[in-house]
């Protein structure tokens, strides 16, 4: 899937597509678009930065994205291993959008996703 990289949507369109979402799950309204559930997902990332996170790499352009491919921050790779369950896994970590620095796996042979928490010492200096 091809990186994009967005433009973060502004507050009045979070909250405006958020109630959309919200009413759709409650009312069965109309539903959002994946780019704007997408947006959604960049917003509250940036916003509220979450502790733990489930995202997707894109190993060629070494960036970690949602589903659609949005961009949520460059990754660097550690040393891949095999696991005990047999599967390729490889150590990450993940300089975020929202500033913070996450670590985690890349579950390599399982598909392109990853499982990520906030890293416990975050560097002094951000870029």
């Amino acid at each position: 899937m091809p990186v994009r990289i967005v433009q973060p949507i502004d507050t009045a369109t979070y909250r405006e597509l958020r109630e959309r979402l919200d009413r759709h799950r409650g009312e069965g309204g109309p539903s959002p678009t994946n780019e704007e559930r997408s947006a959604i997902e960049v917003y509250e990332f940036v916003h509220d930065p979450p502790v733990k996170y489930f995202l997707y790499i894109d190993e060629p352009s070494r960036s970690a994205t949602t589903w659609m491919g949005d961009v949520l921050g460059r990754v660097s790779f550690g040393q891949s291993y095999r696991s005990a369950f047999g599967d390729t896994r490889v150590p990450i970590w993940v300089d975020a959008i929202n500033g913070l620095l996450y670590h985690g796996t890349y579950f390599k042979s399982a598909g392109d996703y990853a499982r990520i928490k906030l890293a416990k010492q975050q560097p002094k200096v951000r870029r």
